[in-house]
């Protein structure tokens, strides 16, 4: 297949501009900026580089404590012969506003999906000027993941502010290709294509299936979407050993209106839990999984080139993962195509608010739902989890209307796409889900045994031994017939380069040198792998970051031990 052009992995088109590179900056303490017009040019002389968030080096800004940020960029569009001018910022914290030329374009809510703006009406000749408006509320009544609001706890980070991913804009016809989404049968050999179209039209989709050299069209009958199936005679199907994607070709060809062809890509593979694990192509699979948390050195939310987004998968991989658990970030789309490309598993999470409220119900289920559309397609995503643990649900165990939106989102992510298990609340409070998930940070292996062993025997039990420790599961929650992973685990912190303070964070007592961690992470990668009651586990965590010390590797990637030996015990070798 062809190598990826545009930021957005999905859709790829031949014409595009990118806008990132050096914008006009300006803070707003005061929130001052609509009233005194900002839209129609800021007065400043400060300067970020886009998409790096304030705070992050590669931006050329330091952290910003305003609520408030404005970014303008000048730019002379091509002499496009279209019927639409798209705007897409792939994504931008939290609420946005963009004016082109002084014209509103667009409004947006949710620091986790493309903000999408026609702006072809707005335009002129020659030079335009964008101005966009990023507000961060701070509350903990907004999905955030791991960014400190009002408040923050030891494992919460500095917050992000404004753009955060590339800005660009495209040319397309008034009925265009939003998505494309891919769903394999694995028994019948049959793969279905849902083509999402920008409004209700007639005429034609045709889509090819690359080396298959197979194509297939469907008449578009007035609706925004088309479904078209191709049976396939001797597929080749992707797995990790063998993560094989298919070009795709789709041309659009709407009754007395401009044509719209896009590529893209898929991978045929199923997946699905069984009692006895996960099953990748009717194959069980144990899975080895690592919680990465998305951060990086200079860029801070944001990778500072695709290649570093590369090396953290390949190092996943070097270091014995077949799975990475994303936690409380949705990453660059750009993760999600090379781990398609190089064959890593992902676990896509919902970063989670932290105070249930009318807010965070509608935000977090209106992102969550666009966030499933935007990564329905990668043959990588094999599990949803709209929720961690019990964040901005703390009272499910007595608040019915908790327990019932856990509920909602699990079916409501189901209905969306079938195709994949869903984890609604992961680590403990289980109310229902595809799989029964444990996060059990016990420091040695028969602790952890021990607690497992325990929560089997009476899932209603707590997790651990501490005052106020959550249960495993809710008393009105069936487990029958479902897998049990441990989704959380190790979280074992060790730097020898630096003394123990109290503001760095990792669970049990710091190991006094190299042999005392190395011998703590055989002991419970030991249990782990040789447990045979668990179908996978999730180590805590790939790198440090910021307090947090409990990282397989430094915060710049750079291992803290061998990562020969390291992938060793992951794995389970002699």
């Amino acid at each position: 297949m062809d190598a990826l052009q545009m930021p957005r992995p999905q859709i790829q088109r031949s014409e595009w501009l990118c806008l990132d590179g050096e914008w006009d900056y300006k803070e707003d303490p005061e929130a001052i900026g609509l009233n005194q017009k900002w839209f129609d040019g800021l007065d400043t002389n400060d300067r970020i580089q886009v998409p790096f968030p304030p705070g992050a080096e590669l931006s050329g800004q330091p952290f910003s404590s305003s609520k408030v940020v404005w970014f303008e960029k000048t730019f002379t569009a091509p002499n496009w012969d279209t019927e639409k001018i798209l705007l897409t910022l792939g994504a931008a914290d939290y609420r946005v506003d963009v004016w082109v030329n002084g014209h509103l374009v667009g409004s947006h809510t949710g620091g986790y999906t493309p903000v999408t703006c026609v702006i072809k009406h707005a335009m002129r000749n020659g030079e335009n000027r964008m101005v966009i408006r990023c507000e961060d509320p701070l509350t903990w009544e907004i999905p955030r993941g791991k960014q400190g609001a009002d408040t923050k706890w030891p494992i919460d980070y500095d917050a992000v502010i404004g753009l955060w991913q590339s800005v660009w804009i495209e040319p397309v016809a008034d009925v265009h290709v939003i998505s494309m989404q891919y769903r394999f049968e694995y028994a019948l050999n049959s793969l279905s294509v849902l083509v999402r179209l920008s409004s209700n039209a007639h005429g034609l989709v045709r889509v090819s299936l690359g080396d298959a050299a197979s194509e297939v069209s469907a008449e578009i009958a007035g609706r925004s979407e088309v479904k078209l199936r191709f049976e396939l005679d001797d597929p080749r199907l992707w797995s990790p050993e063998d993560p094989h994607l298919y070009a795709v070709a789709c041309w659009v060809e709407p009754e007395g209106g401009q044509p719209d062809k896009v590529t893209s890509y898929c991978g045929l593979r199923e997946v699905e839990f069984r009692k006895d694990g996960f099953y990748l192509n009717g194959q069980r699979r144990f899975l080895r999984g690592i919680l990465d948390q998305g951060y990086f050195p200079k860029g801070w939310y944001t990778p500072p080139s695709e290649e570093d987004l590369i090396r953290d998968i390949e190092l996943t991989l070097e270091l014995g993962f077949n799975l990475s658990r994303k936690h409380q970030k949705v990453e660059d789309p750009r993760f999600y195509y090379w781990a398609d490309r190089l064959g890593l598993l992902v676990w896509a999470e919902m970063p989670s608010g932290r105070v249930f409220s009318s807010q965070l119900r509608e935000d977090l289920t209106r992102q969550w739902m666009a966030l499933i559309e935007g990564l329905q397609h990668h043959p990588s995503v094999v599990a949803w989890v709209p929720f961690n643990e019990s964040w901005g649900v703390w009272h499910q165990t007595s608040r019915p209307e908790q327990q019932e939106w856990v509920r909602a989102l699990y079916h409501l992510t189901k209905s969306s796409d079938p195709t994949r298990p869903v984890i609604a609340n992961d680590g403990w409070e289980f109310v229902v889900g595809d799989a029964f998930t444990l996060h059990l940070y016990q420091q040695t292996g028969e602790a952890l045994e021990q607690a497992l062993d325990r929560l089997i025997d009476d899932p209603v039990s707590p997790i651990a031994d501490s005052p106020g420790a959550r249960v495993g599961a809710i008393d009105t929650a069936s487990l029958a017939g479902l897998p049990i992973l441990i989704t959380e685990c190790g979280g074992v912190g060790f730097d020898p380069s630096a003394e123990v303070t109290e503001e760095a964070f990792a669970y049990g007592e710091w190991p006094e040198d190299e042999a005392s961690f190395k011998q703590r992470v055989a002991d419970l990668t030991s249990t782990l792998n040789n447990n045979e009651k668990i179908a996978g586990f999730v180590w805590t965590q790939l790198t440090d970051v910021a307090q947090e010390t409990n990282g397989l590797l430094y915060f710049d990637r750079s291992p803290k031990v061998d990562v020969a030996w390291l992938s060793k015990h992951i794995q389970g070798l002699p």
